[in-house]
């Protein structure tokens, strides 16, 4: 809560719109953080704590995001945790005026820094791919694997060559098939 503090006292005056966040009027006290007068809005992800996501919206002002044990969060397009929710990223959020968000999707607005497997083929029991090192990766799969492309339910036939592998990779060490394989498909 202190980070969260700390990122609301550095708002610059010109950006504060009343009831948010931002220097104060000449003798006035510093008001708290705002929730969004709609219940949803974009922005810059600027903190985050365990329950809570500061965002600076893009008029400017700061709003206090809650999030509880119901938030979907979702990252790139994929169901996350909020610990995978770090400053800078693009965020969107849909909820009640008061209390915790509904839903948080946020985008890595750098996504060439994300390094992740491209997938160069797929077999009946194993999806191959190259690790950022260039290394190679034998994913197991079998009839079990829940595959999603971009978020969407999807099956073996339909990964191609160049896809990202976004989860299911650490499994691979295992050698047992992977339950869940979530890939990105690029342009």
């Amino acid at each position: 809560m202190a980070l969260l503090a700390a990122v609301a006292l550095a708002v610059s005056p010109a950006s504060a719109a009343p009831g948010r966040v931002g220097a104060p009027k000449p003798g006035q006290a510093p008001k708290g953080l705002a929730a969004s007068a709609s219940g949803s809005g974009t922005g810059i992800v600027q903190a985050v704590s365990p329950r809570a996501v500061l965002v600076r919206q893009l008029d400017g002002s700061i709003v206090r995001v809650g999030i509880g044990a119901r938030t979907l969060v979702v990252v790139n397009g994929t169901p996350a945790a909020l610990t995978d929710v770090k400053p800078g990223f693009v965020a969107s959020f849909v909820g009640p005026r008061r209390g915790p968000a509904r839903e948080l999707r946020v985008t890595n607005p750098s996504p060439h820094k994300a390094k992740l497997p491209t997938v160069q083929s797929v077999t009946a029991d194993a999806v191959l791919a190259t690790l950022p090192d260039g290394s190679p990766l034998s994913i197991p799969v079998g009839p079990r694997t829940h595959v999603f492309i971009d978020g969407a339910p999807a099956t073996l036939a339909e990964i191609r060559p160049g896809d990202r592998v976004a989860v299911g990779a650490g499994a691979a060490a295992a050698r047992k098939p992977v339950r869940e394989l979530r890939l990105r498909r690029l342009g």
